[in-house]
């Protein structure tokens, strides 16, 4: 111990210095040289307390306790006894309670390790859910997309469908309007104006019959015009086909003040085929006066009426007066226009209406028929 001692000065680890100091006591206890143990002793206990080494503090006091008890100093022995089992017990608290903590801090390690864990899971978990919603999200947006792609096919195909048909409803309605019949009876009447030497109503005719030919070409170039426009086209008409009753016809339109023929719009060319009916197909078998009156008002907010009058046959003695004909007259022209309405109804909110009317006198004779167009105005 005595060479070892040195080095722990050096060193300047004082736990050892203490425990070499106690030992080189415990040896001289042996030696029965009482009195350099107690001095060394009594070092390594000084050296001990200053520094709270209790294990050292407890082996000093117990030897302490064997020297006083070997002195036969029994006082002294119980009392280093006493204080030995103190600072065992100090030392076994401190042990107990640093091996609580131990267990202690090892679980909460343990616990914030199987947080970290769960977390981790749950932090995968979340990942996977995401990724999952991710893709769904990813499908659900190509299944929409297609989905819409395809719609819109089906939409443009029938888009397209509708305005070949529309086309095809304009071009035989032009062909209905500018049929030979009409073309020839109308230059046919016009020429025997020239040929009876009436030049000036040959000519004033044969303006409005090239008037009226401009503005049916220009009227089936598009979809709606005003209604100023189409009443002007039908006057032109109704002017040419008087010529072939000889101005028996007497044509009037009356228009109610809220209306404004110049802003309300119509569809082109929806009137010459109702005319065309009445004249043809009521008023021209008729004897006596002929009369056609067009009605314009307005029905309500959301239409506009016009009512086409003639004081023909009746629609009934025209059926079987065009049975007995050798030459059957066919009008397409009410059928298409009609079509041609049903296709713009897909455009306004309200829906284009036609009713015909069948009119009688007071003893149930017929006295002519009523066509009322129900035109929206939105």
């Amino acid at each position: 111990f005595n060479s070892i001692l040195p080095l722990a000065e050096e060193w300047g680890d004082k736990e050892m210095i203490s425990a070499i100091y106690i030992n080189i006591g415990w040896t001289y206890i042996h030696m029965d040289q009482h009195q350099r143990a107690l001095q060394n002793l009594e070092k390594g206990l000084n050296m001990a307390e200053e520094y709270d080494i209790y294990g050292n503090i407890y082996t000093a006091k117990a030897f302490m306790h064997d020297l006083y008890e070997k002195e036969k100093d029994y006082e002294n022995a119980l009392e280093y006894y006493e204080q030995a089992q103190t600072i065992r017990r100090q030392i076994s608290n401190e042990r107990n309670t640093r091996y609580v903590y131990d267990v202690i801090s090892r679980a909460e390690s343990e616990e914030r390790t199987n947080q970290m864990e769960s977390l981790a899971q749950e932090n995968e978990l979340v990942k996977l859910r995401l990724k999952r919603n991710q893709n769904t999200l990813i499908i659900s947006t190509l299944v929409l997309a297609l989905f819409l792609l395809i719609l819109y096919v089906f939409y443009r195909q029938f888009q397209l469908k509708s305005d070949k048909k529309l086309l095809t409803l304009e071009q035989t309605m032009l062909r209905s309007q500018m049929n030979p019949h009409f073309l020839f009876n109308s230059l046919n009447s016009i020429k025997l104006y020239i040929i009876n030497n009436e030049k000036k109503n040959a000519v004033h005719y044969l303006n409005k019959f090239s008037k009226l030919v401009r503005k049916i070409l220009d009227a089936s170039s598009v979809k709606e015009i005003s209604l100023a426009e189409e009443l002007e086209t039908v006057k032109l008409y109704m002017n040419i086909e008087n010529i072939r009753f000889n101005n028996e016809i007497n044509f009037t339109v009356r228009i109610d003040q809220e209306i404004d023929p110049y802003q309300v719009k119509v569809p082109s060319l929806i009137l010459q085929p109702f005319l065309e009916n009445a004249l043809w197909h009521g008023l021209s078998s008729k004897e006596g006066e002929k009369n056609i009156e067009l009605y314009i008002s307005r029905e309500n907010n959301k239409y506009m009426q016009i009512a086409i009058t003639d004081n023909g046959v009746g629609r009934d003695a025209s059926e079987e007066l065009k049975k007995s004909r050798v030459l059957k007259r066919k009008s397409l022209g009410i059928d298409i226009t009609k079509a041609r309405l049903r296709n713009f109804s897909k455009a306004y909110r309200n829906s284009f209406e036609i009713d015909i009317i069948d009119l009688f006198d007071r003893m149930r004779h017929p006295s002519g028929t009523r066509i009322i167009l129900h035109i929206p105005t939105s």
